[in-house]
């Protein structure tokens, strides 16, 4: 489903699917589009969810809620752009323990906006090591040395913590870093 426009766009909300959650449904994907947490799509047994530019939750807290909730989740992508009229601030507080959301079907990890905000997801998930994640973050509003050694820090709080792992015998089978570009 995509929105032409948010202006434009009716919210999905609890009422889909006449309120009744659609037992079959394994794939969603949505465009330009604002979804309420109330909407049965977040109760289905979802094996992919494919979010792009779509106006879902008001914290990562909110979103680890609902991911937590979707444990045959195997392909997880979310991008935001500017134009979505509900973001996520990166100077939220995040009160989700680190890698305490458990998506152990997840194979594939796609997550761009503000880099602080990825990285705050990235954190409270634990992903099986044979998962692919890509990350787009996004530099833009880093323009001053505290914001830039604050977001070093939060690059090697979360990424850091995955290097002994991914360099173990049996750890990630592939691991690229690569700089944002678009």
């Amino acid at each position: 489903y995509g929105g032409y426009n948010y202006d434009d766009s009716e919210e999905l909300g609890g009422d889909l699917f006449a309120g009744a959650t659609p037992g079959r449904l394994r794939i969603a994907k949505f465009q330009d589009t604002c979804i309420l947490l109330d909407c049965p799509i977040f109760r289905s047994r979802l094996t992919t969810l494919r979010l792009v530019s779509c106006a879902v939750w008001q914290s990562v807290d909110e979103m680890m809620n609902t991911l937590a909730g979707l444990p045959t989740l195997e392909h997880f992508l979310w991008t935001m752009q500017e134009e979505v009229p509900l973001q996520l601030d990166e100077g939220d507080l995040v009160l989700t323990e680190p890698r305490s959301v458990r998506l152990p079907n997840l194979k594939t990890l796609e997550l761009q906006d503000e880099i602080m905000i990825p990285l705050s997801i990235f954190t409270c998930l634990d992903i099986p090591l044979s998962a692919s994640v890509l990350i787009h973050g996004l530099f833009e509003n880093i323009l001053w040395r505290p914001a830039i050694d604050a977001t070093l820090v939060r690059l090697n709080e979360t990424l850091g913590s995955y290097l002994p792992t991914a360099l173990r015998a049996d750890g990630f089978t592939r691991l690229t870093l690569t700089e944002f570009a678009n």
